[in-house]
């Protein structure tokens, strides 16, 4: 899908350069060159655009399948290790809410945090567990 993106931009971009300085020409390189930059900087805002999306997009995408189960894997040991002991209803909805309400990797979709891969609602539940990015 990105690449696609990328492709149709640079598409585009090349046509309208073409259309200002004609196509052919080896004398107009420089003026293409410059003629491109003028083209990018007044489109400045899609840049940024897709900048923003692009950042959203890297951090709302899941851990490595491997990395997830190594969590699992240290979640699972931690929890056995403090006995299973869970937090108080309060403070899983405290949990909770911080992660719904006031974190970037948050994933409304599924109730998962893109950071680490649990599901939210779980993870709040036990004192041993914690949040990867220490917000609670």
């Amino acid at each position: 899908m990105i690449h696609q993106v990328i492709y149709d931009t640079m598409h585009l971009a090349l046509e309208e350069v073409v259309s200002i300085v004609g196509a052919g020409d080896p004398a107009t390189v420089i003026d293409r060159r410059v003629a491109m930059e003028k083209f990018l900087a007044s489109n400045e805002w899609n840049l940024e655009k897709y900048k923003l999306w692009h950042a959203q997009e890297a951090r709302t995408k899941l851990p490595a399948a491997s990395q997830m189960a190594m969590n699992v894997a240290r979640a699972a040991t931690s929890a056995v290790l403090s006995g299973l002991k869970e937090v108080t209803l309060e403070e899983q909805k405290r949990r909770h809410d911080i992660c719904k309400y006031d974190c970037m990797y948050y994933r409304t979709a599924d109730d998962r945090c893109a950071k680490c891969g649990c599901y939210t609602t779980f993870k709040s539940r036990l004192v041993a567990w914690h949040c990867p990015i220490e917000k609670w």
